[in-house]
């Protein structure tokens, strides 16, 4: 099991920003700031609130939704996603 999490600093290249994890679901990452807790385990990471991604794409503009939850580094994505995982479970990948 590797390290799943990645810093993001601020453009300063100092300060601590977020903690970024892939979500296979979507393809990029997504970001956990202040406003989320962390257990600090880099290696199976959990979150706390849920993650909620939501954004237009397209043409005609079509709702993309990401819901979900990490837990000792699982996603767990919600009923509500849009998105082919929706109402799975799947291990965060390593972070690169």
């Amino acid at each position: 099991m590797g390290i799943k999490t990645g810093r993001l600093l601020e453009s300063d290249g100092i300060t601590h920003r977020a903690w970024m994890v892939q979500c296979p679901a979507c393809g990029s990452p997504h970001l956990f700031d202040k406003r989320w807790t962390f257990n600090g385990n880099h290696e199976a990471p959990t979150f706390r609130a849920s993650m909620l991604v939501g954004y237009k794409h397209g043409d005609p503009p079509v709702p993309y939704v990401c819901h979900s939850y990490l837990t000792d580094g699982v996603w767990e994505f919600l009923r509500d996603c849009t998105h082919a995982m929706r109402g799975t479970k799947v291990p965060a990948p390593d972070w690169t």
